[in-house]
């Protein structure tokens, strides 16, 4: 039924749709289909397709004009509604190369739908376009570029690749487009909005400079990313931080930062299962903040130590260099395949929460004088069976400073002597202990190298007999 809505006074050509119609009618029958129109000044918008050609493998095409019968008018069809053909069975959808917009979610939730083309005049992708459309793999338009990726615009689709260049990429824009495994990103690109490739193909990603703003989860979930660089510039992250950017894509092995990517205190450290597989940080030889040595962060003069990657492939020994005095907050974060940490003599300064969530069982610190701890939570995270060796004439100062209240550590030792279950002295609490108890056991003599003495009494109950081997093993396997 056609209904007056209100008088308008500007031309239709350039305006969205809410801002012009002055006449709609969702029953106009043309060629078999019913249409629904908002129309005016011999332009109209599509705002409802009906079932006409929905399986049809050739798909479907929106006319250029629409005659009106009851009107005896012509209308030239210049966008396509907002939910215009959503939810539609329609496999291909063909729209006028003239057309000059598309309305937020014109096609989405669309079953069947692979292909669509995007008219020259249509300059961003709108909120929502294709959401919903998981078959939809590719689109064609003569555009090289755009203004804006909308919120939710291809979330849920097939595409497997976007080469265009774009300012703005919304919130959830690529969501758990599971073949996205190709993206370039061009310079001028300056937002990236919430879940904007979160569950995507993406195996590599390479940030513009231009790139200062990034929001929670953009690159999360993300099944096969290993590498992503930063540009020159390091992007403002959520208040949630850097890490959270990448929640849950754990296969990201290599981070690259850029001449001036500069990370707030605590940010690549922050807690983040993101960064659980991170093998290798590098940075670029100009940078004026950071250095990397052998994929670890450090401070430009090599002196703070700022982060070793979660994932790096070590054979179970990390040597600290001796260049530095400062451990940064969070640097062991999460740390999963170092189990002994040797710390420099030199070393001056532990920051926060340094070691939390790691699977490290020794710390090894030989200086005279202990490391100034941050705060109360500098040692927090270590394992609560963690051993720790220290200078042999520092005994009673590091257990002042470092284990005053005697249960930060399992064990406490002096280097180069037996510690708790460390029976082989090999700074690890391993197999090879259970080898080292056994043999001291069956021979006994004390002038074996195994021979036993004060530290084989494991669970010092004032003597050394198969129970101690049974609380070893017990020990190691709970661990």
């Amino acid at each position: 039924m056609k209904t007056s809505i209100l008088s308008l006074l500007i031309a239709l050509a350039m305006m969205p749709l809410s801002a012009f119609a002055i006449e709609y009618d969702n029953d106009i029958s043309v060629d078999g289909n019913v249409y629904g129109l908002i129309y005016s000044n011999n332009t109209a918008v599509l705002t409802q397709w009906g079932d006409a050609g929905a399986d049809d493998p050739a798909g479907v095409t929106v006319p250029a004009e629409i005659y009106v019968k009851a009107l005896n008018e012509k209308f030239r069809v210049i966008g396509v509604g907002e939910n215009a053909f959503s939810k539609k069975n329609v496999v291909k959808i063909t729209v006028p190369d003239d057309l000059e917009f598309l309305e937020p979610y014109a096609f989405s939730g669309c079953p069947k739908l692979t292909t669509v083309n995007i008219p020259e005049a249509v300059t961003s992708i709108p909120n929502g376009l294709f959401s919903n459309s998981p078959c939809l793999s590719t689109f064609t338009t003569k555009r090289t570029s755009f203004t804006e990726v909308g919120n939710k615009a291809f979330s849920g689709c097939a595409i497997t690749s976007w080469t265009y260049p774009v300012t703005r990429i919304g919130d959830w824009a690529f969501y758990n487009c599971t073949r996205l495994a190709e993206v370039k990103l061009f310079d001028g690109l300056t937002y990236i909005g919430d879940y904007g490739f979160s569950g995507t193909a993406l195996k590599e990603v390479i940030l513009p400079k231009s790139a200062t703003d990034i929001q929670n989860e953009a690159f999360s979930k993300m099944p096969n990313l290993t590498t992503f660089a930063f540009g020159e510039s390091c992007p403002i992250f959520s208040t949630k931080g850097m890490g959270f950017v990448f929640n849950g894509s754990t296969k990201l092995e290599n981070l690259y930062l850029g001449d001036k990517c500069t990370l707030a205190p605590g940010n690549v450290g922050i807690p983040c299962k993101g960064f659980i597989n991170l093998k290798s940080f590098t940075v670029s030889d100009n940078h004026s903040t950071y250095s990397s040595d052998e994929g670890v962060l450090y401070s430009k003069d090599g002196t703070t130590l700022i982060r070793v990657p979660s994932g790096m492939p070590v054979e179970s020994y990390y040597y600290v260099p001796s260049r530095v005095t400062t451990l940064a907050d969070h640097c062991f974060y999460e740390q999963q395949n170092v189990k002994a940490v040797f710390l420099p003599e030199n070393l001056r300064e532990i920051g926060t929460e340094v070691f939390k969530e790691s699977k490290i069982q020794s710390l090894i610190a030989p200086g005279a004088t202990p490391a100034s701890l941050a705060n109360s939570w500098s040692l927090e995270g270590l394992n609560t069976r963690c051993h720790l060796y220290v200078n042999e004439n520092s005994y009673s100062l590091y257990f002042s400073k470092w284990n005053s209240n005697g249960k930060m550590f399992y064990a406490m030792s002096r280097i180069g002597s037996k510690c708790g279950c460390d029976n082989n002295k090999d700074f690890l609490v391993n197999v090879s202990d259970i080898t080292s108890l056994i043999k001291a056991l069956i021979y006994n003599e004390s002038n074996y190298d195994y021979g036993f003495d004060d530290y084989d009494d494991i669970n010092q109950d004032g003597k050394f007999n198969v129970s101690d081997v049974t609380y070893l093993i017990n020990f190691i396997l709970n661990k």
